[in-house]
């Protein structure tokens, strides 16, 4: 299976619909979806083109993990929830920008990326632990005003970071 469309009937997948389709290289959604589930395109080493429904709100676990290929990501505004590891491993993104709307970041989120920098939205508190670790090309981030907790391991092996720039209020780092 190399290219997939699902009827703009659809209104739901099912989680793993496409777990593992390694040769998977573009696929088109429904225009009524509002959430990618967990796992959906886990392991899909191919994709590198996916055009996300303005609809889509709700980022579940492992839904793009280790989408290797994938070269350009939109998110559409608003976003809401970006679970555990739900980007991880994506290493052909250069730039990520998060929409506004996501208030935190499960465990995970971005880790393995290859992000040079990412963009992250003024609606954001917190972020799980090992968020953006192991981001190897991650150079410049810029968090929001209202931003106050940093979990344990949030940049470890960053080994790239030039610029962090950290919000004017107090917060606590672990």
């Amino acid at each position: 299976l190399t290219s997939a469309y699902i009827s703009n009937n659809a209104t739901r997948m099912g989680s793993r619909i496409f777990c593992n389709c390694q040769k998977l290289i573009n696929i088109h959604l429904p225009e009524k979806l509002t959430e990618i589930p967990g796992t959906t395109f886990a392991n899909c080493f191919s994709l590198e083109t996916i055009t996300i429904p303005e609809t889509v709100q709700y980022y579940r676990a492992y839904c793009f993990d280790q989408c290797r290929s994938l070269v350009n990501l939109t998110l559409p505004e608003p976003v809401y929830s970006i679970e555990r590891n739900a980007f991880s491993g994506l290493t052909s993104i250069q730039t990520l920008i998060i929409p506004e709307g996501v208030s935190g970041f499960g465990l995970g989120a971005f880790n393995s990326c290859y992000f040079y920098n990412v963009s992250l939205p003024s609606t954001l508190r917190s972020m799980g632990m090992h968020c953006f670790a192991d981001c190897p090309n991650l150079q410049y981030i810029v968090f929001p005003d209202e931003y106050n907790f940093f979990d344990h391991y949030a940049f470890s092996n960053c080994k790239s970071i030039e610029y962090i720039i950290f919000p004017k209020v107090e917060f606590t780092l672990y």
